[in-house]
């Protein structure tokens, strides 16, 4: 027995409507992976530590759950296009505006670190630069950061470039050398732990004479072959020691 017109055409509605709502379900998983992977490169370049990508990773996954409720409902169609043109944003590529967005967060950690509010400026002494550079060894090393005094002694074994780096700017600015390695802004946050000080602007710099090298004494000083073996006595010895091969083979 066939069905009634009219349950036949609720069947196909039904049918089309379901489809539809797996292709917004679709289309939707789509954009929410292109959203998460996108937080994932801006987490490994640092502009984000883990506790906000966890806040921005379930805020999207709460905007596809409500994408799931809009998707039958007409009256929430501008919300569902706003969702759409939110997650297309936010899984796109790296834009002008997320590269000056990051710019914008890596100034503001600077100058939260330069900047000194009446407390601390009564609480940090100021040091000069001949107090600086008394303390330039592996147990005792200090270092300028945007005017600011840090001891870092305790993490030059954490450091992952190594120990010498930083060791071998001992007592020196590294402000740089910090911003042509492009460190991220978590470096920046974690450079605050080690502040001692402030920097006294009104020291000069003292004048570091650079150690003459092996390449700076002029040749004159050096005797004629050095302490070298002269190439006539190798020759020679090589030159014996073949004849006494040769004689040792005849006999």
């Amino acid at each position: 027995m066939e069905p009634p017109h009219g349950d036949v055409l609720g069947h196909m509605t039904s049918h089309v409507f379901a489809l539809r709502v797996r292709a917004e379900v679709l289309f939707f998983f789509f954009l929410y992976l292109r959203a998460a992977y996108n937080l994932l490169l801006f987490t490994i370049g640092g502009i984000f530590e883990e506790k906000y990508f966890l806040f921005y990773f379930l805020f999207c996954a709460s905007l596809k759950f409500l994408s799931f409720l809009f998707l039958s409902l007409s009256v929430f169609l501008s919300l569902r296009v706003c969702v759409c043109v939110f997650l297309l944003v936010l899984g796109g590529k790296r834009s002008a505006f997320i590269a000056e967005f990051q710019a914008n967060i890596t100034n503001f950690i600077k100058g939260t670190i330069q900047r000194t509010d009446i407390m601390s400026e009564a609480r940090l002494p100021k040091y000069a630069w001949e107090e600086i550079r008394k303390h330039n060894t592996d147990k005792d090393c200090w270092v300028v950061l945007y005017g600011r005094v840090l001891d870092v002694t305790k993490f030059l074994s954490q450091h992952p470039g190594g120990i010498d780096p930083i060791n071998d700017l001992g007592g020196y600015d590294i402000t740089n050398s910090f911003e042509s390695i492009g460190h991220s802004s978590r470096a920046l946050v974690l450079s605050k732990e080690f502040i001692v000080g402030d920097l006294d602007k009104d020291s000069k710099p003292p004048v570091v004479e650079p150690k003459a090298s092996r390449e700076d004494v002029p040749l004159t000083a050096y005797k004629a072959g050095g302490e070298m073996i002269p190439l006539s006595y190798i020759l020679a010895s090589v030159f014996a020691l073949m004849l006494l091969f040769y004689y040792y083979l005849m006999a």
